[in-house]
């Protein structure tokens, strides 16, 4: 079987410096697992089967985000429709500290950087 090996690189945001206000921009939380579950299903399962060779990252380069990959066929999978994207959370190191005792239970744990959807991805 032939082996298709693309390096995709995205720029996921402009810079680290550009980023002042905490916003959810558009991305709606589910409330309760199941809804977590039965919304994200489609993700949770490319994930899933991810073939063995497959691997992608977030790399950073100076100010700026880069998600690699090296699968396109896994990418177009994992963004499949217009309305699939990813965004990231940066936290800081201190949020984990091993003195801490407890850490906050919530779904952003840092800054929520601006989310990219797969048409825009696609194009890069």
């Amino acid at each position: 079987m032939k082996s298709y090996r693309l390096l995709l690189t995205f720029v996921l945001v402009f810079s680290f410096q550009k980023v002042y206000v905490q916003s959810h921009f558009d991305i709606v939380f589910p409330r309760s697992a199941n809804e977590r579950n039965q919304k994200c299903k489609s993700c949770f399962e490319t994930f899933k089967n991810k073939p063995k060779g497959v691997k992608f990252s977030i790399k950073r380069d100076g100010n700026n985000l880069y998600f690699e990959v090296n699968d396109k066929d896994w990418f177009n999978k994992l963004f499949a429709t217009e309305g699939d994207g990813m965004a990231i959370d940066l936290v800081t190191k201190s949020k984990y500290d091993c003195s801490i005792d407890s850490i906050e239970n919530k779904q952003i744990r840092g800054r929520l950087m601006r989310p990219l959807y797969g048409s825009l991805l696609r194009k890069a």
